[in-house]
């Protein structure tokens, strides 16, 4: 049976994982996107955290 990935808030320490993520799927490399977008997403002043990452082994490999 395939184990399943654990879904968890998004860290800044997934930076490096999710840009390598989306540089495969976009054929680009998008990282300071990628910061500008986690510096808004993770700030404490925001109440509401919506992003996700799919972790599996210990590896990231999916986001939301």
């Amino acid at each position: 049976m395939a184990q399943e990935p654990t879904i968890r808030v998004m860290r800044n320490a997934d930076l490096d994982a999710i840009a390598a993520i989306d540089e495969t799927a976009a054929g680009y490399n998008r990282r300071e996107y990628f910061e500008r977008k986690l510096a808004v997403l993770l700030d404490p002043a925001h109440t509401i955290n919506s992003s996700l990452v799919a972790e599996l082994d210990g590896k990231i490999v999916g986001f939301m």
